[in-house]
């Protein structure tokens, strides 16, 4: 074959011109029952998802390294892809019906598919937003934009500083970050590389931006103030248009977030607390594990928005405080939970229909959603009735549920109850309902009869009696016979294969009807697609309501689940006094240990307030302190979510931030010792707390020689009494709970233990006062510390006791005689002989 300008065959060819538009992501080529990489993605997509690499043929005289995949397989490649945050382009061979010289076939990219841009079942992650993030920085404001593309959530909101990005970058957390090509500098972001995509210029122009918005997705409430955030949003919507999805309607309203109704916590912050993964980076034995008994999966994404994006909107806390009072009261939990598990995911449904993507299958789980939503309006609307003296969210859910009876009517008359997987399989709109299908599907369905009758006239025109009609995908249809008949075979018979039994035969006869059969599937599954497009069509025209309901539903199925949680786990309702400084928790409990201690849990009271915020908590490792300064964190959140909390009696004033700082370690790929990233978080409380921040502080300064970790300790808890920040601080410092005698603000407690007979018993309870017994020996013993180490340890602890007992001696006669004047020699006589003996005596 004659070589082109590129010096290869034509394929390949083709193959680098396509590569050419996309040079930054993985392009699939199809190549007739496999899709290919090749060249560099080959190497990429060999290493990423264990396919063998290959080569084929030769490009400047070097072989071409190849890697495929099955094409039947490609979603199970493709979501391992997508979760390494890689975007992946599909070029299809595309059918050609224009005759040229060529025999090479015309390939195209039907689609690009990045990390924010899925919206297939499969690829997608149940019970997990999936955000689509751009960010751009004009006139010192970064202008923030993101999509949950499955749901058409769009939000848009602005700050004024590097920190508060990160905070929404650690908030929002996207699979996939936008950010203008030019940008030169970026802050250190806490995301991974592999999700930032640097994308042209112009798609952030504000212009551009504002006409996509308002004219093509007809998006009216636009606040032309945020002129940066607008921008941000409009880079989304090229950017997916760019990949060549363009149906949107379900994205037809922005979200502006307001920063005043925001209880901002941090990624530390939500770590430390194991919010939604614990501290081994599993799912289980968290606070979202403990409280997700949701029905659907919309509503399980939902609650763990809720839990990750605190709210300090006091009405809105109040009205989802009152529906979950309505739901207890009334005893609405079972009916209402066995009725919203009936309707499952439609809020990512409707949204594949308004990709017009939709499978037969989400059809019918729509269908049968709509058959839920009278039952459901209308327990709500008796329960309303009843409590309309007190208002809940419970109330605009109710106006946003809507019923369909014409959706629900033309749904059930067209679609079969269990559809085959796509449309292109036919057969999914019932016979009866279009007569014109019902006609081309005659030819196809009364196949099996002509065919049996074909085979019988056969049979008696030949006088073979075994004469057999049999079909096959590789043949078409066919005529057996056995060899010993073949003397029979008439002259019109058209030989096809011989075999060693039988030979087989075709006539013309046969094969027109093989023609007319499949043209006529062809036509029927055709029409069948055009009955199937206008019924998405219709659903489309209702998307905005259908979005809407489904939004409402999910809200029920959080709302319906923290009351069943309440009720089960024994929760009482909070009192948020949002003109009182302060924290009152009467024996509140840590939720996530509660739900996995064989054991009572033993619950504390906590007192904070403008007077005394800040209280330090002494005692035995494993005695209890981290659990009790965790478990007060969670119930400030939890209240300030609007849910019920683990406690007894609680009331909890403003807060506008959660910060800790708890528990060791490091991270040597970035060059941090545990030490280091103890003084970053550290640095970022003191930095940015507030008086109406609650703050927990677990042993500052451990990560030092003790004297330095002491020092660095004090300070800081003097700089939370400047700040008068609400403060738990657990500490092994002793020396550090004399600093109550200075500062008022400043309280002890302590956790206690029992020692009996060399064994440990935590107790578990608050105390008032502070204790200087860490029983660190008696706890390593539990751990299986050899016992030779263990006495070792206690010696050596005597001998440093001894001579911190000394030193203690040496340092009040320094002092004393520094303090001697001559003046008072004969008042000081008497101590003169004291301090003699006390030098002979020390050793």
């Amino acid at each position: 074959m004659k070589n082109n300008l590129y010096n290869t065959t034509p394929i390949i060819t083709q193959y680098l011109k396509i590569k050419n538009k996309y040079k930054n992501i993985l392009l699939l080529y199809r190549m007739g029952d496999f899709y290919e990489f090749l060249f560099e993605d080959a190497h990429k997509a060999s290493a990423l998802l264990n396919i063998q690499l290959t080569s084929k043929g030769k490009y400047n005289n070097k072989p071409i390294p190849m890697a495929g995949i099955p094409y039947h397989r490609i979603n199970t490649y493709l979501k391992r892809i997508i979760t390494n945050g890689i975007s992946v382009a599909i070029c299809e061979q595309i059918q050609n019906n224009k005759k040229t010289n060529t025999k090479l076939i015309e390939r195209k990219v039907i689609r690009v598919i990045t990390p924010g841009t899925i919206y297939e079942e499969n690829l997608l992650d149940e019970n997990k937003d999936n955000l689509i993030l751009s960010i751009i920085y004009k006139n010192t404001i970064w202008g923030i934009s993101w999509l949950e593309f499955t749901t058409g959530d769009f939000g848009v909101l602005e700050v004024n500083n590097t920190h508060n990005l990160i905070l929404e970058l650690e908030r929002l957390n996207p699979v996939e970050l936008l950010i203008p090509s030019s940008t030169k500098h970026l802050p250190t972001l806490p995301i991974k590389k592999s999700i930032i995509k640097y994308i042209n210029d112009d798609f952030f122009n504000y212009n551009n931006a504002y006409n996509i918005l308002y004219n093509k997705l007809n998006i009216k409430n636009i606040d032309t103030k945020l002129h940066n955030g607008i921008s941000a949003a409009g880079a989304i919507i090229q950017y997916i248009n760019n990949n060549k999805i363009y149906n949107l309607s379900h994205i037809n309203h922005l979200i502006f977030e307001k920063n005043k109704y925001k209880l901002n916590i941090d990624l530390t912050t939500k770590k430390h607390l194991e919010l939604d993964i614990n501290v081994n980076g599993k799912q289980e034995n968290t606070l979202f594990s403990v409280l997700n008994t949701t029905m659907t999966n919309m509503g399980s994404r939902l609650l763990k928005k809720w839990i990750n994006n605190p709210i300090t909107n006091y009405k809105l806390i109040e009205l989802r405080q009152n529906a979950i009072h309505i739901i207890i009261n009334n005893d609405l939990i079972y009916i209402l939970q066995n009725n919203i598990k009936k309707i499952g995911d439609i809020e990512r449904i409707i949204t594949r229909i308004a990709l017009k993507k939709a499978k037969p299958l989400d059809l019918i789980k729509l269908k049968n959603a709509l058959k839920v939503f009278p039952k459901i309006k209308n327990i709500l609307n008796r329960i309303l009735k009843k409590n309309q003296h007190i208002k809940s969210i419970l109330n605009n859910i109710y106006l946003y549920i809507k019923i369909y009876p014409n959706i629900d009517l033309l749904l059930h008359d067209a679609l079969i109850d269990n559809p085959p997987n796509t449309i292109r399989d036919g057969y999914v709109i019932k016979s009866h309902f279009n007569l014109k299908l019902d006609t081309l599907r005659e030819i196809y369905n009364n196949s099996e009869k002509y065919i049996k009758k074909f085979e019988n006239k056969e049979k008696i025109r030949t006088g073979i009696s075994k004469l057999k009609i049999n079909f096959n995908k590789l043949n078409g249809f066919f005529i057996e016979l056995p060899k010993k008949h073949t003397y029979k075979i008439p002259k019109e018979y058209i030989k096809n294969k011989t075999l060693k039994h039988s030979e087989r035969f075709y006539s013309k006869e046969l094969k027109s009807f093989e023609n007319l059969l499949i043209e006529s599937k062809e036509n029927s599954i055709e029409y069948e697609k055009k009955i199937y497009k206008k019924i998405i069509n219709i659903l489309i025209n209702n998307i905005n309501c259908l979005l809407k309901t489904s939004k409402a539903i999910a809200a029920l199925d959080v709302i319906t689940t923290l009351s069943e949680r309440a009720l089960a786990l024994n929760f009482c309702k909070p009192i948020i006094n949002k003109n009182k400084i302060g924290i009152k928790i009467i024996e509140g409990r840590h939720p996530i240990i509660e739900s996995v201690n064989k054991h009572q849990f033993i619950p504390n009271n906590l007192y904070l307030n403008h007077n005394h915020n800040i209280n330090i908590i002494t005692g035995p490792n494993m005695g209890g302190k981290s659990t009790y300064i965790r478990q007060n964190a969670i119930i400030v959140l939890l209240t300030y979510i609007g849910s019920y909390v683990p406690a007894k009696y609680a009331e909890i004033g403003p807060i506008d931030k959660i910060f800790t700082r708890i528990g060791s370690y490091d991270d040597l790929s970035a060059g941090k010792s545990t030490f280091m990233i103890e003084m970053h978080e550290t640095a970022n409380i003191l930095n940015n707390a507030t008086f109406k921040s609650l703050v927990l502080m677990d042993e500052i300064g451990r990560g030092t020689n003790p004297t330095e970790g002491l020092s660095i300790a004090w300070a800081c808890l003097e700089k939370l009494i400047q700040i008068k920040a609400l403060t738990l601080f657990s500490t092994h410092y002793f020396s550090l709970t004399q600093i109550d005698k200075k500062f008022k603000q400043i309280k002890n407690i302590h956790f206690n233990a029992l020692i009996n007979h060399n064994k440990i018993t935590f107790m578990y309870n608050i105390n008032q006062g502070a204790t200087n017994n860490s029983y660190s020996l008696t706890v390593a013993s539990l751990a299986h510390i050899p016992h030779f180490i263990i006495n070792k340890s206690t010696q050596i602890l005597t001998i440093l006791k001894k001579h911190k007992t000394n030193h203690t001696k040496i340092y009040k006669l320094i002092n004393f005689i520094k303090t001697f004047k001559i003046k008072k020699l004969t008042i000081y006589l008497k101590f003169f002989k004291t301090l003699i003996n006390k030098i002979k005596h020390i050793t």
